[in-house]
């Protein structure tokens, strides 16, 4: 059992360090939001008791895995339980992306970035970007544009079981490929960005009253 204390970019920092192993996970709120760690500081007690004695309901939730692929070989991968972010960065111009879903084109998107968020993460950067929300248990990611060109790009649904690819297209064009809300890498027309949904869902423990 892991026991989180504090906000949810905590809990994120919790979901990084366990990588793939499907340990449990509860969280305690000690910040602003808590939508992953949604139990007070005055239960922590209550809680821990209930989660040790097996209390507690475990909900799995989707992971993406990422794949970074640099002039077609992989150079390294990633887990994400909210979303993958690619955004221009310091950058002052448009980036163009190009949407690939098992190996067709989608779209060719102009935007200020682009998220790619799990059900999970449907409700944060997702969200304010006028995104949908998913339900927990939608096996779907959710492309939406930030602050597209054209007024008819919408976020798209994709199924979760095959790969979803972005490029960066034309040259001298670069953006910041975020992760759960962390830089991991500068990208340009010569990298590719494949995700799609982990085999081992992430294990969050949360009271039987709990309701999405």
């Amino acid at each position: 059992l892991v026991v989180v204390l504090g906000g949810d970019g905590t809990y994120l920092d919790a979901v990084r360090f366990l990588g793939d192993q499907q340990v449990p996970v509860v969280g305690i709120n000690m910040g602003s939001l808590g939508f992953l760690t949604e139990n007070r500081v005055d239960e922590l007690d209550d809680v821990i008791d209930s989660a040790l004695s097996g209390k507690m309901d475990s909900h799995p939730l989707s992971l993406l895995k990422l794949k970074i692929l640099k002039d077609g070989k992989e150079e390294s991968s990633f887990l994400a339980l909210n979303d993958v972010v690619i955004e221009r960065g310091k950058s002052t111009y448009l980036l163009n992306i190009g949407i690939y879903w098992d190996n067709h084109l989608v779209s060719e998107t102009k935007a200020d970035g682009i998220i790619i968020s799990s059900p999970t993460g449907s409700t944060a950067y997702n969200l304010a970007a006028g995104g949908p929300i998913l339900h927990p248990e939608v096996h779907a990611v959710v492309v939406t544009p930030i602050c597209p060109h054209s007024l008819t790009t919408r976020p798209i649904l994709f199924p979760d079981d095959k790969s979803l690819s972005l490029r960066i297209l034309g040259e001298n064009r670069s953006g910041l490929l975020t992760i759960d809300g962390k830089p991991q890498a500068e990208i340009n027309e010569t990298y590719e960005i494949q995700i799609q949904r982990h085999t081992n869902p992430h294990f969050v423990l949360r009271k039987p009253s709990h309701n999405f």
